[in-house]
């Protein structure tokens, strides 16, 4: 028997974003998130989708590609944290139209990471002037979005630490609507 999409079967408007955000781990999500707002192009009333996140991060472009596509999307798409928010995975949390965190969520912030290659002055000086701008995209961000303000990113920053917190704590920031 051929799969087919039922638009009632509500398992089509889960999509898992777990482990490694990388492009592989994206691919699907931009995909199905694609192909709903196609299905639902023109309707007045649609089901949200639903992401589920569990992931320590990973490429900070595959993240901003799978959050450009999150608030271009028609339909809404309500994001839900479980396990592992951390790093790149906390802005595509907090691209959703509506955000869960759940009470036995770990959230992190830190500084972006980039591996520089040995290589020539001018190149690594090139690199970091692009890990900066991605930095200041990352920070401007999660602050547009959320009530944190660019100091309290700096001080995590300035410690040289990554910043672990709660749900209660998230919820508190604004980084999500509701503990589940």
């Amino acid at each position: 028997m051929k799969n087919s999409y039922n638009p009632n079967n509500k398992l089509f408007r889960t999509i898992v974003l777990s482990g490694e955000i990388d492009e592989s781990s994206v691919r699907d999500a931009i995909q199905t998130i694609s192909f709903i707002n196609e299905i639902d192009s023109g309707k007045e009333e649609v089901e949200p989708i639903k992401l589920i996140i569990n992931s320590v991060g990973g490429n900070i472009l595959d993240g901003f590609a799978l959050i450009g596509v999150i608030e271009n999307s028609y339909v809404p798409v309500y994001t839900y944290g479980y396990g592992s928010i951390m790093s790149m995975a906390l802005p595509i949390l907090v691209a959703g139209d509506k955000r869960f965190g759940h009470s036995l969520a770990t959230f992190m912030y830190h500084e972006c990471l980039d591996s520089m290659p040995y290589d020539k002055m001018s190149i690594l000086k090139e690199n970091l002037d692009e890990t900066d701008r991605l930095m200041a995209m990352y920070d401007e961000y999660i602050i547009s979005n959320t009530s944190l303000t660019q100091k309290q990113l700096n001080k995590v920053k300035n410690k040289k630490t990554d910043w672990y917190f709660g749900s209660e704590e998230a919820l508190g920031y604004n980084i999500i609507n509701e503990v589940i």
